[in-house]
């Protein structure tokens, strides 16, 4: 005889972060379940319930208490540096990315932020800076949003001269 709780039992150790929403639609698909089904049904919906919970009040909005920052570091002996990592099921939206560095003598050549290594920001206009410096690339009103799996990127033509530091603000509009 099968459990009457089997699905209750193979989700106890699981979390949200590793329910994708694609499995949905593969475990309840039938439409007249047979009565040892019935309680797995019921488990099932506590599931899609508790998804729902985390997921639909936030409509694409922020979801409250997620605002993170980060930094990241270009040395000099790299030409590029990844930002931010968007983790797999995660939505981000970057509310602001600084730039600065302690040289008097720094110069960009080429610069841009780079998306799965496309770029989608040309950032030549701070290329002659030759002092010291602190800049805002990306502002709350740019509207730059990332999905799970992608990877924001500072890319440059030439080494630079000195250490830059990036500081990442963001947060999370799904997870």
């Amino acid at each position: 005889m099968s459990n009457q709780f089997e699905l209750r039992e193979l989700l106890k150790s699981q979390s949200l972060d590793d329910v994708k929403p694609s499995a949905f639609a593969s475990v309840g698909g039938v439409v007249f379940p047979d009565r040892p089904a019935a309680f797995d049904l019921a488990d099932f919906v506590d599931v899609v319930d508790s998804y729902r919970a985390v997921h639909v009040p936030t409509y694409g909005n922020a979801i409250p208490n997620t605002v993170t920052t980060t930094s990241a570091f270009l040395a000099t002996s790299k030409t590029s540096v990844d930002l931010l990592e968007v983790p797999t099921n995660q939505t981000y939206k970057i509310l602001g990315i600084s730039v600065r560095t302690g040289s008097t003598n720094y110069e960009m050549n080429q610069a841009s932020l780079e998306v799965n290594n496309y770029d989608i920001l040309d950032l030549s206009t701070i290329d002659t800076i030759t002092q010291t410096f602190g800049a805002v690339l990306v502002n709350s009103e740019s509207n730059l949003i990332l999905t799970g799996g992608t990877t924001l990127t500072y890319a440059c033509a030439d080494n630079p001269n000195a250490t830059v530091t990036f500081d990442i603000v963001y947060h999370k509009l799904q997870q």
